[in-house]
Order: structure tokens, then C-alpha cells, then sequence
């Protein structure tokens, strides 16, 4: 993550950078995606110049389809409730 700076109490301070990152992850864990996934969809994001336009639909096309999965799962367990 670069550079750590920390205030004089010793705390971490984060950009602004780091925090969406951050947020980006946690919300994609309460979604379910694993690590690997975030990482994916991460790399996408921070560096979009890595991948092809082909490669990061393919990720992105992928990662959907794990979600539509969750959503019919979840519906599933809806209707049994």
C-alpha cells in the first residue's frame, strides 16, 4: 500500500486511495466474493491499464454470474423460510 504514515500516537493514516480500496473490500466480502475475486475485480479498478478491455469484461462477466448464483440461492432459502 505504499508509504505508511503515521500520526505521532502511532495511528495509520490512510488516502483517500487506500479507504474506497478498503471499503471496495469490505463491501465485497458482505456480498460473499472471496479473496481471489476481490483481487480480481481490485486490479480492475486500481489498474485498469493491466487488462485488456476483453479480460476485465470476462472478470466483471464472471463475478455476475457468482452474484446471480447468490441471489437465486438466497431466493431459494426465501421461499423455504
Amino acid at each position: 500500500m505504499g508509504h505508511e504514515i503515521r500520526t505521532e500516537g502511532g495511528f495509520r493514516l490512510y488516502s483517500d486511495n487506500d479507504l474506497q480500496r478498503l471499503k471496495f473490500i469490505r463491501f465485497a466480502r458482505q456480498l460473499g466474493f472471496g479473496l481471489e475475486a476481490i483481487r480480481d475485480l481490485l486490479t480492475i479498478r486500481v489498474d485498469p491499464a493491466h487488462h485488456s478491455c476483453q479480460e476485465s469484461r470476462a472478470i466483471v462477466q464472471k463475478r455476475l454470474e457468482e452474484v446471480t448464483g447468490m441471489i437465486k440461492e438466497l431466493q431459494h432459502i426465501e421461499r423455504l423460510l
